[in-house]
């Protein structure tokens, strides 16, 4: 659930990613206040999921796009194609 809790929040980091201007440090600090220990959000693999998806997916979408591609898009557009 804790997981769940947090998707809505990390609409603003996908769109920072894809601008290129994802900032890894401010995307595990925000981790670090929706997932604290002992609170009503607790779930130590929720949070080190989220902090995966940042480290391994979010930081390299924001690299391709500071160099002009859009990797996001093309992960869209492979999913949409009816021949694969």
């Amino acid at each position: 659930a804790a997981f769940l809790d947090a998707i809505p929040e990390v609409d603003s980091f996908i769109a920072k990613a894809r601008a290129g201007t994802f900032d890894l440090g401010e995307y595990l600090a925000w981790s670090e206040r929706t997932f604290v220990a002992g609170g009503e959000k607790v779930g130590t693999g929720a949070k080190e999921n989220v902090n995966a998806f940042g480290k391994h997916f979010l930081e390299k979408i924001s690299q391709s796009a500071k160099a002009g591609e859009d990797k996001l898009e093309l992960l869209h557009s492979l999913f949409k194609e009816v021949y694969l």
